[in-house]
C-alpha cells in the first residue's frame, strides 16, 4: 500500500510539474515580446496556463502540507502557488503609468526567477522539468543529484545576509563535465536594477547543454558604473579569481555578454585595453564614451530590437558602424519583432559565433 502511496504521488508530482513548465514557457514567451504587437498572443497562453496550473493545484494538491508529504511535493505546490501570483502579475498590468507597468513586470519576473531556483535541485527527478533547463533536441544528462561531479552546481556568493545583496555574483557549473576539464565561461551582466541572481537563467540552459561554466556578477550600485566601471570591473576579476579557485576555466575562450546597461559595460569592457575577454555579445545595449580605436581586432555581436523603446535600434547601427570602421570584429543582428528585450532564441546563434573562431585573447 505504501509502494502504491509512493507512486501516486510521483504521478500527480510529475502532472504539476509539466503545469508548471508549461506556464514557465508561457512567461518566457510574454518577456520575449513584452511592448510589441506581438504581445497580445503570448498574454492570452499565461492566461490559460495560469488557471490550467490553479486547476492542478487545487483538484490534485487540495490538502496541507503534513509529514507524510515528499519534500519535493511541497515545493512543487508552493513554486505553483508562487507562479499563479507571478502570473497574475504580469497579465494584471496597470496601462496608465509607465514607470508602475515596469516595475510589476519586473516583480513578476523575479518571482519566476525564484521560482526556478526553488525548482532546481529536483530537476533530474521530473522529465518535463528537465528538459525545459536543456536546449530543445539535446540528450539529457543521465545523472542523479547524489551522484553529480563534485563541486557542480548553482551557486551565490556575497549573499549571507541579503540575498539580493549588490556586488554579489552567481555561479553554476554543469554536473557533466569532467573534473578538471577546463571549460569555456560565460559571463553574463543584467540590465538595469537587475541581479545576477536573476539574470544566470537567461543562460544557464545554454551553459547546461554544451558544459559552460557560467558567471552572473551583481553591480555594486543599481546598475553598472558606466563613466567609471574600475569598480564593477574589479569585482568581476574577484569572481573569476573565486570561479578558478572551484573549477579550471578556459581562459582563451571567456565571452562577457550582457543585456540593456550590461551590454553597455560589455562594449565598455571592448574599448579598455588589457581586459582578459576572448569576445564580447551585447543586447540592446549602447556605446559608451571612449577611445573606439581599442576595439581594433576585437570579436563583437550585436543583438538589437527594431523595436527598442529605450535604446533607437537608428542608434545602434549608427555604433555599430563606428566599430566596424574602427577595426572591430562586427557581427550586427537586427531583430524585426524585438522590443527592449532578451531574446533567448539568440543564445545559441551568440555561442556558434563564438565557438566559430579560437579567439586568442584581447
Amino acid at each position: 500500500m505504501a509502494k502504491e502511496q509512493e507512486q501516486d504521488r510521483s504521478s500527480e508530482a510529475e502532472v504539476l510539474s509539466k503545469e508548471l513548465v508549461a506556464t514557465l514557457g508561457c512567461i518566457e514567451q510574454y518577456r520575449r515580446f513584452i511592448f510589441t504587437p506581438l504581445m497580445k498572443k503570448p498574454l492570452a497562453e499565461l492566461d490559460e496556463a495560469k488557471h490550467r496550473l490553479n486547476d492542478v493545484v487545487r483538484s490534485r494538491f487540495p490538502v496541507q502540507k503534513t509529514r507524510e508529504n515528499h519534500a519535493r511535493h511541497d515545493i512543487l505546490v508552493e513554486s505553483a502557488e508562487e507562479l499563479i501570483k507571478a502570473a497574475e502579475l504580469l497579465l494584471n498590468t496597470p496601462d496608465d503609468n509607465f514607470r508602475h507597468l515596469i516595475m510589476q513586470v519586473m516583480r513578476g519576473l523575479r518571482i519566476t526567477c525564484r521560482v526556478l531556483e526553488h525548482l532546481f535541485p529536483f530537476h533530474l527527478r521530473f522529465d518535463s522539468l528537465n528538459q525545459y533547463l536543456m536546449e530543445p533536441g539535446a540528450g539529457l544528462p543521465d545523472r542523479r543529484p547524489e551522484t553529480g561531479v563534485e563541486g557542480s552546481g548553482l551557486f551565490h556568493v556575497g549573499l549571507e545576509k541579503d540575498s539580493y545583496g549588490r556586488g554579489s555574483v552567481s555561479f553554476y557549473i554543469p554536473d557533466t563535465i569532467p573534473r578538471g576539464e577546463r571549460r569555456p565561461l560565460i559571463i553574463a551582466l543584467h540590465g538595469g536594477f537587475g541581479h545576477g541572481r536573476d539574470f544566470i537563467w537567461t543562460w544557464l540552459r545554454e551553459a547546461r547543454t554544451k558544459r559552460y561554466v557560467l558567471m552572473a556578477p551583481t553591480s555594486n550600485g543599481n546598475t553598472w558604473a558606466l563613466r567609471d566601471p574600475n569598480n564593477d570591473m574589479a569585482r568581476i576579476h574577484t569572481a573569476l579569481n573565486h570561479i578558478e579557485e572551484r573549477w579550471p576555466v578556459d581562459r582563451d575562450r571567456m565571452l562577457l555578454t550582457g543585456i540593456s546597461d550590461g551590454a553597455t559595460f560589455a562594449l565598455a569592457a571592448c574599448i579598455r585595453d588589457r581586459l582578459p575577454f576572448s569576445a564580447y555579445a551585447a543586447v540592446a545595449g549602447t556605446l559608451p564614451p571612449g577611445d573606439l580605436t581599442r576595439a581594433k581586432g576585437k570579436r563583437v555581436y550585436w543583438v538589437h530590437g527594431a523595436l527598442d523603446w529605450m535604446f533607437p535600434v537608428s542608434q545602434a547601427r549608427m555604433f555599430n558602424k563606428l566599430l566596424k570602421e574602427s577595426g572591430a570584429d562586427m557581427t550586427f543582428r537586427e531583430i524585426p519583432d524585438l522590443s527592449h528585450s532578451y531574446p533567448r532564441e539568440e543564445n545559441l546563434r551568440i555561442l556558434d559565433w563564438f565557438e566559430s573562431v579560437r579567439s586568442s585573447g584581447s
